[in-house]
């Protein structure tokens, strides 16, 4: 009877496991995109991208460079330079998949003989803090597997290997990887390359400058500066005095993480700038983040100012230097240089363009009702050019607008959002209250414009609270909110934080 008991009990057991098995896969099979999650969680964030690090000529010129480290194949290898010494110390920088969580770096030895291969090193993650060590290793000789290095997970846009003894090859010493892999998930947060993958950005420029008539008819035209040749010039019209200022401006093709301006002098070193100021454009408008007072002339003079985001920068001189004639002054240079990497933040020399209005994903808002197109246009700053593409004089939510930089030639359309004009007739009416409700009840959807002006208590949301201040405005119209410059509107005209 004991074993009749205990042969149910088991048989149970096995059931209720199989039913639960059955369930569980009932589950995936109802739910995909479970299943997928579950594979490509983690991956190699590190595939395909971009890798920095000591690589002897032979090996480039025998398709065994730094690319082969991440191609994804064990079986191809990179191979170092040799050194006499097993404490020369080499570094490799491996690019992530933009932003990402990682908590493992798999380092694949050579695949013939496993020689080369790292013996004391470490591995560091590029953060939003810079350079952080997640992970140390000693002591490996040779391993006839690849070496898992996990860590506390961490969030990073490159990692850096750190080798301080290098494994043996013959009776040299040298660095051979068939592959590296960082296992990761990609996240939210964004933070640029470190300065190692940076790059001369001002080729990918339009730059903007006086130039001497005669230099411009003979070819020392202001391209010279970005063409990434120092033996090519440009010059500034000559002036009487030192203190008439000149300027120079270099708009990028995108957004980038800008950490030093070089200044290259013409062969003389003559019209090189005494007294200057470098001015980066960031997403809060020009700031200033180099001064060079009392400059001597040099063959080149590296401007560091640690790191912003910017799409533009423009070069302010005060002082000019003297040119070849004693009683006349100019601006002469050969080369300007931008270091930078690609920045993970998106903006346009469109990002501030008033103390006045604000404008966001291409519209204008802070506008007060009532406002005619002179007044509109006397509220933005000199570098742009104003067109109001409608006959109205009183501007209204939904009057399209034209800007134009005057330095840089570019142009933008935009939107305008005037607080409270939901119906976008110019006056706020009961009209107004009709097209709050008919949102409020989705009935009708907003564009971006439509929204802020319904925002009207500025708290980046329409809701039933908007209703009750338009009603209240209604009676008493001076009474008008207007959107925090701080808020984020969404494409689809919703809010996003």
């Amino acid at each position: 009877m004991n074993r009749y008991f205990l042969r149910n009990n088991t048989k149970n057991i096995v059931y209720r496991f199989l039913s639960i098995f059955l369930i569980f896969i009932l589950i995936l099979g109802c739910s995909p995109e479970l299943f997928v999650k579950a594979q490509t969680e983690f991956s190699n964030v590190a595939l395909g991208n971009n890798v920095i690090a000591d690589c002897s000529n032979w090996a480039i010129n025998n398709n065994c460079g730094t690319d082969k480290l991440t191609d994804g194949d064990v079986n191809t290898i990179s191979i170092s330079n040799n050194s006499d010494s097993a404490d020369t110390v080499k570094e490799i920088y491996v690019e992530l998949n933009s932003f990402s969580k990682i908590n493992e770096v798999q380092l694949f030895p050579y695949y013939y003989n496993r020689n080369g291969f790292p013996e004391d090193f470490t591995i560091e993650a590029y953060t939003s803090s810079g350079w952080k060590q997640v992970c140390s290793m000693s002591g490996v000789e040779a391993p006839e597997t690849m070496v898992s290095c996990t860590f506390q997970s961490v969030e990073a846009s490159a990692v850096r290997i750190k080798v301080t003894k290098l494994g043996m090859d013959g009776e040299t010493y040298v660095l051979i990887l068939s592959e590296i892999k960082v296992m990761g998930s990609l996240c939210d947060k964004s933070i640029p390359l470190p300065i190692e993958f940076s790059e001369n950005i001002a080729p990918k420029s339009e730059v903007f400058a006086e130039c001497d008539t005669w230099g411009y008819n003979n070819g020392f035209v202001a391209e010279n500066l970005i063409d990434d040749n120092t033996n090519t010039y440009t010059w500034s019209n000559y002036e009487n005095s030192e203190t008439v200022p000149k300027e120079v401006y270099l708009l990028f093709d995108k957004t980038y993480h800008i950490y030093s301006l070089d200044l290259w002098a013409i062969y003389s070193k003559k019209g090189f700038p005494v007294d200057f100021t470098i001015e980066a454009y960031t997403k809060e408008g020009w700031k200033q983040v180099y001064s060079g007072i009392g400059t001597e002339a040099v063959a080149n003079l590296k401007c560091d100012f640690g790191s912003v985001d910017a799409c533009a920068v423009r070069l302010k001189i005060n002082r000019l230097g003297q040119t070849e004639q004693t009683d006349k002054y100019a601006l002469m240079l050969s080369e300007i240089k931008v270091t930078a990497t690609e920045s993970t933040k998106k903006f346009d020399v469109f990002s501030v363009v008033s103390d006045t209005y604000t404008v966001k994903n291409d519209v204008i808002y802070c506008v007060d009702r009532n406002t005619d197109t002179d007044s509109f246009k006397s509220c933005f700053y000199n570098d742009f050019d104003v067109e109001i593409l409608s006959t109205d004089e009183i501007l209204s939510t939904g009057s399209q607008v034209t800007l134009k930089h005057n330095v840089f030639g570019v142009s933008k359309n935009f939107t305008v959002a005037v607080t409270s004009d939901i119906s976008g007739d110019g006056s706020i009416t009961a009209e107004d209250l009709v097209c709050l409700r008919r949102y409020l009840t989705n009935i009708d959807t907003f564009d971006n414009a439509h929204f802020i002006a319904a925002d009207i208590n500025a708290d980046n949301d329409v809701n039933i609270i908007d209703l009750v201040r338009l009603k209240k405005n209604l009676i008493n119209l001076s009474n008008i909110y207007y959107v925090d410059s701080d808020s984020e509107i969404g494409n689809d005209g919703l809010s996003v934080n």
